[in-house]
């Protein structure tokens, strides 16, 4: 008789099955029993693949980290100036944070739950930082001498933040306009080019 086999768990999926209900329910309130049952393994499969729970946090949040990466390259990918490109992620933004899926930003969420991690607060501290590098990217300036970089992350986060309590977009609209606000202080002629003409009119 042939010998029964099992196909091994696939990591991957695992993750993204994970991640769902972790951005869904919180990494904190989800525990080990409602994890595995969930994911349809024994305990003992788990610890296959994971040390524990705060690995599988840490990889959730590290494809959660791809994703996002990726998806705002794709947004400013073909854009003619910077400006132009910047608000693009604050129209994409806005279109995120008025999604019903939409439950805040997963890095903060999960270092608030973990406090004592310093791997997960690792991965959240470098997905911050691509973005400040992303936005000193578009403006072809330096992180470190130029503050528009650390404001447009403030503005960006103060978004995620604020509509968790106002899912009607109005946090992302504000932000745009003081995104406008911050470029013609500095004098980039451009900025208003940068605006469809209903912003303008608004």
């Amino acid at each position: 008789m042939p010998m029964r086999t099992t196909k091994a768990p696939d990591r991957r999926a695992i993750i993204e099955q994970a991640g769902e209900l972790f951005y869904n329910r919180g990494t904190y309130l989800v525990g080990m029993a409602e994890l595995v049952k969930a994911l349809n393994l024994t305990r003992v499969a788990f610890y296959g693949l994971f040390k524990g729970k705060e690995e599988l946090i840490v990889e959730y949040l590290k494809a959660r980290d791809e994703a996002v990466r990726r998806q705002l390259e794709d947004v400013v990918a073909g854009k003619s100036h910077g400006t132009e490109a910047i608000f693009a992620i604050f129209d994409s933004l806005h279109r995120k944070t008025t999604s019903d899926r939409f439950r805040g930003c997963a890095f903060l969420a999960a270092t608030i739950e973990n406090p004592q991690s310093e791997a997960i607060r690792h991965v959240a501290v470098a997905h911050k930082d691509y973005l400040k590098q992303l936005f000193a990217r578009l403006l072809n300036c330096s992180a470190a001498q130029d503050p528009r970089p650390l404001q447009l992350l403030v503005l960006y986060d103060g978004v995620l933040a604020g509509s968790v309590f106002r899912p009607d977009g109005s946090a992302a609209r504000s932000a745009r306009a003081t995104v406008e606000a911050i470029f013609s202080a500095h004098g980039d002629a451009s900025a208003d080019d940068s605006m469809p003409q209903r912003e303008k009119r608004a």
